[in-house]
């Protein structure tokens, strides 16, 4: 029987659909950073367990995901979410991570009050790609123009969930919708940048705080491990996270909603 592989721009309406759907389904009485961000990691990890994709350039991906959760209460947490992307080429490996700190815009004052500059210069210092990720129940069209509109022919064109550089926010002093013009959908940024490689940290230093074994300097509460592999070659195998700190999502469905 031959595999059966989904476009990219299927996947990306795929993707995006289900952002725009939890970040609505939790508003307005469930409108919390850490539910939303629970709601969206449970549901990943069921819609895209194992991806068989073709790129734009017909080039087959095997894309395999894995969520986490840090278990007990986090003292020192360092962002919200860590992507861990393992890459395997024909000819080359790569495993680099990228951290997202999630954030809700007021349902009253539109404003991303709970940003903290300390909090955000923290983790740039020692992650200089992260990126905040911010949440809106209502649409967010101002986000940074694409250039193809080709990849977004199966949706409207707007998002519920936009990222931007930390080190961005630092810099422009805002916290609030200005923010969205710097922006790119987060769905966007996992597709056409992380399975790419891009905007992602590769020091070892990164890597052990991502996956559990650096804890003085932080540990997020989310842990996404995605194994791509480009063309007919197998995933990679890798290190596992810290499960002695880390429970897999499959187990918490149960008794987290």
């Amino acid at each position: 029987m031959s595999t059966q592989y989904i476009e990219i721009q299927r996947f990306y309406a795929k993707l995006e659909q289900m952002l725009r759907q939890e970040v609505k389904d939790c508003f307005p009485y469930d409108w919390h950073e850490d539910y939303i961000t629970r709601r969206i990691m449970s549901e990943y990890r069921k819609k895209f367990k194992t991806i068989q994709m073709l790129d734009a350039f017909s080039t087959s991906l095997k894309i395999e995901s894995s969520s986490y959760k840090l278990t007990g209460k986090n003292e020192n947490k360092f962002g919200d979410i860590a992507f861990i992307v393992r890459i395997q080429y024909p000819d080359k490996y790569l495993e680099g991570v990228a951290f997202l700190e999630a954030k809700k815009i007021h349902q009253v004052e539109y404003s991303f009050d709970a940003i903290r500059d300390e909090q955000l210069k923290r983790i740039a210092s020692n992650a200089p790609h992260s990126s905040l990720l911010m949440y809106d129940h209502r649409p967010i069209h101002q986000y940074f123009p694409f250039l193809t509109e080709s990849i977004f022919s199966l949706l409207e064109q707007y998002t519920h969930t936009a990222v931007i550089p930390i080190n961005l926010v630092n810099s422009i002093n805002e916290k609030n919708e200005k923010l969205y013009r710097f922006s790119l959908p987060f769905s966007y940024q996992i597709i056409f940048r992380y399975l790419r490689g891009l905007d992602l940290e590769f020091s070892p230093e990164a890597l052990k705080i991502a996956k559990g074994y650096n804890r003085q300097l932080g540990t997020p509460q989310y842990v996404v491990v995605i194994s791509v592999a480009y063309g007919e070659v197998n995933n990679p195998d890798f290190q596992e996270v810290n499960n002695n700190i880390f429970i897999s999502i499959d187990s918490i469905d149960s008794i987290e909603f």
